[in-house]
Parts: structure tokens; sequence; C-alpha cells
């Protein structure tokens, strides 16, 4: 959850960095689409809580999270969706999602360059003012099927510099600047519930 708090955070910010090398990196290119699990193999999610919280049916809300080289999602629910697992109950329960995607073959040890929403999506089905848009297909045995789809016009850089310009807010030696992009994407999920 704290990767994904600093990457909400760099992305919120307005980044300057002094960068003098020639950046050929063209994210006009065609669209961006990930699959992450399947509905006869599907990906587990894993519940997340606060620190020092214990993540139980008292506490007010239920989170689950997940994250790998490409993708990184947080989904908060409401508690009462402990032990009460269905399409229905979790469209009922849910409060927001945040989400990250990134491109790690345009990346190295000191670049990287992400995408992520400035605000969390807060309603299913519904695209947000960014256009980014939440749709659960089904729930069937355990297993959530959803997508997020949207578009983009602009990406995260992230560089890694001893620069001493280089900060963001108090974290020295890193720094960054949003670039312009074109990119429709979809991201398919097929997430275990438990």
């Amino acid at each position: 959850m704290k990767k994904l708090l600093l990457l909400c955070v760099l992305t919120f910010l307005t980044l300057s960095c002094s960068n003098d090398d020639d950046d050929s990196t063209d994210f006009r290119y065609e669209p961006y689409n990930l699959s992450i699990g399947s509905l006869n193999d599907c990906t587990a999610l894993e519940i997340t809580c606060p620190v020092n919280v214990t993540c139980d049916e008292n506490y007010y809300y239920r989170a689950y999270s997940y994250m790998d080289e490409r993708f990184q999602i947080y989904i908060s629910l409401d508690a009462d969706i402990v032990n009460n697992f269905s399409e229905k109950s979790i469209r009922e329960n849910f409060q927001y999602i945040n989400f990250v995607f990134r491109f790690p073959e345009q990346s190295s040890e000191t670049v990287s360059y992400h995408y992520s929403t400035l605000d969390p999506i807060k309603k299913l089905d519904e695209a947000t003012e960014e256009g980014a848009n939440f749709r659960i297909n089904s729930f069937e045995n355990g297993v959530l099927n959803a997508t997020i789809s949207g578009y983009t016009n602009r990406i995260s850089k992230i560089i890694i510099s001893d620069d001493p310009d280089c900060s963001i807010g108090d974290v020295r030696g890193m720094c960054g600047e949003n670039i312009e992009a074109d990119i429709n994407y979809s991201i398919d999920l097929s997430f275990c519930f438990e």
C-alpha cells in the first residue's frame, strides 16, 4: 500500500527535474492491453489494511491489493463484504479503486514510466472525469472478472538521480515529469476473492 501511495503522490504533483538526455521514448502507439489471471486460473488478491490494524469484519473496510512489474491495484470495499461474496455484494460494498500500470520495456534502473489516474475510481460502470472506468463483468465460483479501461494523454516519467535539484517534496534523488501520450488502455482482471 505504501508503494501505491508513493506512486499516487508522484502522479499528483507537477514535477520538474533537469534532464538533458535525449528522450526518445514515444508513448503515441498502439493501445495498452493487459490481462491479469483468467477465469480458470485467477490471480489471488492480498488482503490489505493500514499498519497496526486487524483486518476483520469489525474494521470499517476491507481492502485488497495486487502488484507485479506491470500493474498494481488497490480495491477498497465496505467490511460487510466479509463472508458475503457475490456480485451483488461486491457492487453494493464497492468504495473505490486505485491502479497503476507500468512500462517495464521502456524503463531502466534510473528511469521508469507509469500511468495512474489523479483520483480514485469511486463509481462502477461510470467513466471518471479523466475517462477511467472500472466495470465488473461477472463474479462466479469466487472469481471476480472485471475490466479497467480508458484513455490518457500523459504518462509519468520518474528519474533516479544524484542531481541535488532532483527531488519530489522532501524525497531527494527522485524527480520526474509528465510526458505526452496518446494511449487507449484496457486491463482485464480475473481475481480470486476470499
